[in-house]
C-alpha cells in the first residue's frame, strides 16, 4: 500500500512539473499580455487627454517606466520551456495584432482630436509604437 501511494504521489508530481514542458510558457505569455494591455491603455488615455507633443512626451515617460518590466516578462517567455503545444504562440501573435490595432486607433483618434496636428505628433506616435515593439521583442 505504501509503495502504491508513493508511486501515485511521484506520478502526480511528475505530471504537474511536466505540464510546463507540454503546454509551454502560457502563464508567462498571459502575464506579458496583461501588462502590455495596461501600458497601452495608459498611453491611450494620456494621448486622449493631451493629443499634442506634450502628450506624446508624457506617453513616452509611461512607456519608459514600464520598459524593464515588459522586457523581463518577454525574457521569462524566452527562458521557459517552449513546450510541445503551440497555443501560447498563438496567444502571443494575437496579442501583437491587438497591439497594432491599438496604435492604429490611437493614431486615428489623435488625428481627429488635433486636426491639423502639429509637427511631430503623428511621428511621435510612430516612435512610441516602435519603442513599445522593441521592448516586447
Amino acid at each position: 500500500m505504501k509503495r502504491t501511494s508513493l508511486l501515485f504521489a511521484l506520478a502526480l508530481c511528475v505530471a504537474v512539473v511536466g505540464c510546463g514542458r507540454v503546454y509551454g510558457p502560457v502563464k508567462q505569455v498571459e502575464a506579458l499580455i496583461e501588462e502590455k494591455d495596461a501600458v497601452l491603455s495608459e498611453i491611450s488615455k494620456k494621448l486622449e487627454q493631451s493629443p499634442s507633443v506634450a502628450g506624446i512626451a508624457e506617453a513616452s515617460k509611461i512607456l519608459a517606466s514600464k520598459r524593464d518590466s515588459l522586457k523581463a516578462k518577454k525574457k521569462a517567455i524566452n527562458d521557459a520551456p517552449q513546450g510541445m503545444n503551440v497555443d501560447w504562440q498563438q496567444l502571443l501573435y494575437h496579442s501583437e495584432d491587438h497591439d497594432k490595432q491599438m496604435f492604429e486607433q490611437m493614431r486615428a483618434k489623435t488625428m481627429i482630436a488635433c486636426m491639423p496636428c502639429p509637427s511631430g505628433v503623428l511621428d511621435g506616435i510612430g516612435k512610441l509604437e516602435k519603442d513599445f515593439n522593441d521592448a516586447v521583442k
